[in-house]
């Protein structure tokens, strides 16, 4: 469980609801921490778990709002990987703004075929089309 966190990837927990989960699923949600700013002059607060996760799902609601707003698949991150602190409601939220930054990422993409460049130990170049390298791994 710990190294899938390490690997920002959210923990599968076993489907009993046993005390010992319950308390291993406590201590994994300290994994999540972030400084919130204090108001004016007051030094900001280390927020942890469920109080951390709210902060950023609230922090991004409100960042989505903007227009002008960057939020990334970096931003949302954290809460990917820590989504089971979350109500099932954020949760659909969450898969909502992971959906639109895709969606946006691949309408900004050139239509037609694309192709990369791969260089060579030696220096030199060669171009490669990307469908036709797509479509050889499904022959």
């Amino acid at each position: 469980m710990v190294s899938a966190i390490a690997e920002d990837k959210p923990p599968k927990f076993a489907a009993t609801d046993s005390d010992l989960f319950r308390k291993v699923k406590h201590k994994m949600a300290q994994f999540l921490f972030v400084e919130s700013s204090g108001s004016s002059g007051e030094a900001g607060k280390t927020l942890t778990g469920r109080s951390a996760a709210k902060h950023l799902y609230d922090k991004i609601a409100i960042d989505t709002k903007d227009s002008r707003s960057d939020v990334t698949l970096q931003v949302l991150r954290p809460l990917c990987v820590f989504s089971w602190l979350l109500d099932k409601t954020q949760q659909g939220q969450l898969l909502k703004w992971e959906s639109e930054i895709l969606v946006q990422g691949a309408a900004a993409m050139p239509s037609g075929s694309k192709t990369f460049e791969k260089k060579s130990k030696k220096g030199s170049s060669k171009k490669h089309d990307t469908d036709a390298l797509v479509a050889s791994l499904f022959k």
